[in-house]
């Protein structure tokens, strides 16, 4: 899902997916900042995928780091896509 999808959208249809790819930055553009809203999106996902007690993963891609990790997977997140980090040599 895009960062201003809805999570709303899902809730007919969550029993029936395996993974829900929330974008945490806006795809298609590098090098773009963490979106913070993300951690209150990986919530009300999980608290979707519970209420219907589905089988359904999380998995955040874009903008995912060290520093913010632990707290997307406290949140809810279950995959994350990839962690990066610029290296200062």
């Amino acid at each position: 899902l895009n960062p201003h999808t809805s999570i709303s959208l899902l809730e007919d249809t969550i029993q029936d997916i395996d993974l829900v790819c929330l974008m945490s930055v806006n795809p298609g553009f590098g090098g773009q900042s963490f979106i913070e809203n993300t951690y209150e999106k990986v919530s009300e996902l999980k608290a979707l995928i519970q209420s219907k007690n589905a089988p359904t993963l999380i998995e955040i891609d874009g903008g995912v780091t060290s520093k913010n990790a632990s707290e997307l997977v406290a949140a809810g997140a279950d995959v994350l896509a990839e962690i990066f980090e610029r290296m200062e040599l």
